[in-house]
C-alpha cells in the first residue's frame, strides 16, 4: 500500500542506527579483547575497532555525518570532567606546579610553531594552529587509563593536572586564533573582534551555566543520579550555544566545570564522575572516532607527521625535566610524567576539524600532521600513560 514502507525500506532508513549499533558491540568485544588478552587499556581496542570498521567502509557516510553531536558530546562531557579536576587553589599555594603548568604548555607550543613555520615554511598562522593542536594532552585518554589502572599518587595527580591546563592553554589559544581565519572575518568586523567574541561568549556561557547548574544541584541534593543527569543537560545546554552562537563548545565544557568547582562555595557539587554512563561516553567518543578517521589523509604527512610526533614528545620531556627540582620531584618521575603526556586522541580530531571548517587550508597542511599524530598515539598514547603510572608505582596490582 501507497505511504506504507516496506521492511527492506525500514531498514534502509535504519541504517545508521544498524550501524551505531554493531559500531558499539563491536568496539566492546574490541575493548575486552585489548585488556584480556593483549593487556592493554581498553579504549586501544574501542579506537582500533572503529579504525578497522570505518577503513572496510561498514560505517556509513550518514552516520559519520550524524555521529559529530554524539561526539561533541561526549567531548563536552570529558571536558566537563576535567575542567573540574583543576584546582586553582593547589596552584596558588605551589606555585612552581603553576608554573610547571604553563611552562610544559608554552615550550611545546613554541617548538612546535617553530617546527611548523621555520622547518616547513607553513604560514604564521597557519603554524600557530598546528602548534596549538599539538599542545594539548587526550584527556580522555589519561582520565580513562588512570581510572582502569585505579592510579594514585604523585605522578597521577600531575598528569592529570598537566592534562587540565595544557588542553586549556591548546582550547583557549585555538579559540582566540581560528576565528581570526576565517575569510569571512571582515564581514563580522576585525580578527580580533571575532576572537573576542568567541572566547568572551564562550567563557560568558560558562559563567551562566555553571551558575544554574549549581542552583539545580541545590534543589536535586547530592544525589548522584541526578547529577549526573543535570551535567549531561549543562552540557547539552552548552553544546547547543556553541554551535547557534559560534562559541567555542570545547572552551564552555572546560570552563564550565572549572567555574562550579570554584564558585561551589556550598559544596553542592559531588566529586565529578560519570560512572557507568561513563563506559558508554568513552566506548561511543574512540569509536566514533576511529571510524571518522580518513586514513587517505595521512598518505602526504610523510617526514613531517614524524618530525611533528618527535618535536612534541621533546618538548614536553624536556619541559617537565627542566622543572622537576624545582617542582621537588625526582628525576625519574618526572620522566615517567613526561611519558604519560604524550597521548593525542579525540579531542585534537574534533578541534583539527572544527579549525579546517573555518581554514580550509589547515585541511591541507596541519590537519594530516594532526591525523598522523593520532593514529599512532591510538595504541601507543594509552600504553605510554599505562607504563608511566604502572613503573611509578601508582597503579592497582594486575588481577592475576
Amino acid at each position: 500500500m501507497d505511504g506504507i514502507l516496506g521492511p527492506m525500506d525500514r531498514l534502509l532508513l535504519a541504517g545508521p542506527l544498524v550501524s551505531m549499533g554493531v559500531l558499539v558491540l563491536v568496539a566492546l568485544i574490541g575493548g575486552e579483547v585489548a585488556a584480556r588478552w593483549l593487556r592493554l587499556s581498553r579504549i586501544v581496542g574501542y579506537a582500533a575497532t572503529g579504525m578497522a570498521l570505518g577503513a572496510l567502509g561498514v560505517v556509513p557516510a550518514e552516520l559519520r555525518d550524524q555521529a559529530r553531536v554524539a561526539i561533541d558530546l561526549c567531548v563536552g562531557a570529558i571536558l566537563f570532567e576535567l575542567g573540574a579536576r583543576i584546582d586553582l587553589g593547589w596552584l596558588r599555594r605551589a606555585p612552581w606546579l603553576a608554573a610547571l603548568a604553563v611552562g610544559e604548555s608554552l615550550v611545546a607550543g613554541a617548538a612546535l610553531y617553530w617546527m611548523l613555520s621555520a622547518g616547513f615554511g607553513l604560514p604564521a598562522a597557519l603554524a600557530a594552529c598546528g602548534a596549538a593542536l599539538g599542545v594539548s594532552t587526550s584527556p580522555a585518554v589519561v582520565l580513562r587509563v588512570a581510572r582502569d589502572l585505579g592510579a594514585q599518587g604523585q605522578v597521577t595527580e600531575r598528569m592529570l593536572m598537566l592534562s587540565a591546563t595544557n588542553t586549556a592553554i591548546a582550547v583557549l589559544a585555538l579559540a582566540w586564533i581560528t576565528p581570526a581565519l576565517s575569510a569571512d572575518a571582515a564581514l563580522t568586523g576585525s580578527a580580533i573582534a571575532v576572537s573576542l567574541w568567541v572566547v568572551s561568549g564562550s567563557l560568558f556561557a560558562a559563567g551562566v551555566l555553571a551558575a544554574l547548574g549549581l542552583l539545580v544541584f541545590r534543589v536535586v541534593g547530592k544525589r548522584r543520579e541526578s547529577q549526573v543527569a543535570a551535567a549531561f543537560g549543562l552540557i547539552a545546554l552548552a553544546s547547543g550555544l556553541g554551535v547557534a552562537l559560534h562559541w567555542s563548545t570545547p572552551l564552555t565544557c572546560l570552563a564550565l566545570g572549572a567555574s562550579m568547582r570554584a564558585t561551589d562555595h556550598g559544596q553542592r557539587m559531588m566529586a565529578v564522575d560519570f560512572g557507568k554512563a561513563g563506559q558508554l561516553i568513552y566506548v561511543l567518543l574512540f569509536a566514533l572516532v576511529g571510524a571518522n578517521l580518513d586514513l587517505r589523509a595521512l598518505a602526504g604527512a610523510g617526514a613531517a607527521a614524524l618530525a611533528f610526533l618527535a618535536t612534541r614528545a621533546a618538548a614536553k620531556g624536556v619541559a617537565v625535566l627542566a622543572l622537576a627540582r624545582a617542582t621537588r620531584q625526582p628525576a625519574r618521575k618526572a620522566a615517567l610524567l613526561a611519558l604519560t603526556l604524550q597521548p593525542m586522541f579525540g579531542l585534537g580530531v574534533v578541534l583539527a576539524q572544527d579549525a579546517a571548517r573555518v581554514q580550509p587550508a589547515l585541511a591541507e597542511t596541519v590537519v594530516p600532521l594532526v591525523l598522523a599524530a593520532v593514529v599512532v598515539f591510538e595504541v601507543l598514547g594509552p600504553l605510554c600513560v599505562q607504563v608511566g603510572l604502572r613503573l611509578a608505582g601508582e597503579a592497582e596490582p594486575s588481577p592475576a
